[in-house]
């Protein structure tokens, strides 16, 4: 078996327990996604909106391809996609999931209003923001502990890394993100927080803090990932608009993220997409000009706002 064989097949694995082996799913995007079914059954998958039946589709058999229903509208509400679980639990699917029996799929809504607060999730230092500079691991982790629900910055989260002591600047969200799966150690105890974050293992942490399965098994868009343990990852977040590479095809998995390219694909993760018609604000950073290829999304990640400010 080559190693990419082993990576797919390990990446079968991972699918079919996240969805308990019995449940998996597909994109739910606004052109309609294609869900592979595997076995030899005949099987039924139902899409419930708000507990109500919205779409079944029954008989279909072990291997086949089907298509899922267009998106629901709710007045008021954003569709955010198809989830194993209610209110957005579980997962989210993704075009080339796996089903491998019967299925029921749920909407997730968010609300939509103009007086939202988007609150800062990053921050700068003596009055720098520093775009260019490589992500440390411990930064990423404080980004997606401070978006999680449920973290606390009075509160006090242990890790169980040799490498994390109590104490340390980052020791909390190290603590937190651990205890929610975001982010994984080397195996050997330890975490490694000051050192730099790759893209594959950036993608791979936003990627479970959005509960995003992986698909390793659609072409990927890039021409570098094939056989990179990030590969399903990846593919799931570009299939999703959530990240895209260099304009020669590449992603680039193994190469450091800059703290200006964190910010860009956390944005397009929250759907938070800045309108640079609408800002006012200017740059509190004495490192970010306009002229920065992304200034607007350093705004958008660094300044406390109303929605209707920015979007």
């Amino acid at each position: 078996m080559t190693k990419t064989s082993r990576q797919m097949f390990a990446s079968l694995i991972i699918v079919c327990l996240l969805f308990g082996f019995f449940s998996g799913t597909a994109a739910a995007e606004t052109p309609p996604a294609n869900l592979l079914l595997l076995g030899t059954g005949s099987y039924t998958v139902s899409f419930l909106v708000d507990g109500k039946e919205y779409s079944k589709l029954e008989n279909i058999k072990g291997g086949e391809a089907i298509v899922f229903p267009a998106p629901p509208q709710k007045d008021g509400y954003s569709f955010e996609g198809w989830y194993t679980g209610t209110e957005g639990s579980g997962v989210k699917v993704s075009e080339g999931a796996i089903v491998g029996g019967n299925t029921t799929l749920y909407a997730y809504f968010t609300g939509v209003s103009s007086n939202a607060t988007h609150t800062a999730y990053m921050v700068g230092t003596d009055g720098k923001f520093r775009p260019d500079s490589e992500m440390s691991r411990a930064e990423a982790a404080a980004v997606f502990s401070r978006l999680t629900d449920g973290f606390s910055e009075s509160m006090t989260y242990v890790s169980s890394f040799s490498d994390v002591s109590s104490g340390k600047w980052y020791s909390n969200y190290v603590g937190f993100a651990s205890s929610k799966n975001l982010v994984e150690g080397d195996g050997t105890g330890k975490f490694y927080p000051d050192r730099k974050i790759t893209r594959g293992e950036f993608a791979v942490m936003t990627a479970k803090f959005l509960h995003i399965a992986p698909t390793a098994f659609n072409p990927s868009p890039f021409t570098d990932t094939s056989g990179h343990f990030a590969y399903g990852y990846i593919n799931a977040l570009a299939e999703e608009g959530i990240l895209s590479g260099y304009d020669d095809k590449t992603f680039r998995p193994n190469a450091y993220i800059s703290r200006a390219e964190a910010v860009t694909i956390i944005n397009a993760a929250l759907d938070r997409s800045p309108d640079s018609g609408k800002i006012t604000s200017t740059s509190p950073f004495s490192d970010v000009s306009s002229s920065h290829w992304a200034y607007y999304e350093i705004l958008e990640a660094a300044v406390t706002h109303k929605q209707s400010e920015f979007h």
